[in-house]
């Protein structure tokens, strides 16, 4: 993605808002996207609390696109802390958020905080996935 594009995209998502049409949870998702695929992540999640600031509340895919693109990044700590973040504003952590960050764990080389994270998501009655037991299966065997 072109910054050029992200920078014309968030201009018209601040001329939205400016215009009295407040964006739904959905239009910050896809600036989120875009911004994380800009590697612009400080600015993807400040959405975040902008979005709270609109009296929204961020779904879990919101919470999804910034975990992904942490631990894409390498900055699984930051995705880890959004885990939390989600639990304290009662969004529910699905299979996709427990296997994100059980990838990402293992790709830091930290298998046994995946296997924490996986015991978790099993203790919150999130049931894996073949997606999920295959990035467990796989991080392990690194």
């Amino acid at each position: 993605m072109k910054i050029q594009e992200v920078d014309q995209a968030s201009k018209l998502f601040r001329d939205l808002c400016s215009r009295g049409h407040c964006p739904d949870v959905v239009a910050f998702k896809i600036l989120m996207r875009g911004l994380c695929k800009a590697s612009r992540f400080k600015e993807a999640e400040n959405l975040l609390d902008e979005i709270a600031g609109k009296g929204l509340s961020p779904s879990v895919v919101t919470y999804n696109v910034l975990i992904d693109s942490w631990c894409k990044n390498g900055s699984i700590d930051k995705a880890m802390a959004l885990l939390s973040r989600m639990s304290g504003e009662d969004s529910k952590p699905n299979v996709i958020t427990y296997t994100t960050l059980v990838d990402g764990l293992c790709r830091v080389e930290r298998p046994d905080d995946a296997v924490l994270v996986w015991n978790v998501m099993e203790r919150k009655g999130c049931s894996p996935n073949r997606v999920a037991y295959m990035a467990l299966i796989y991080g392990l065997c690194k």
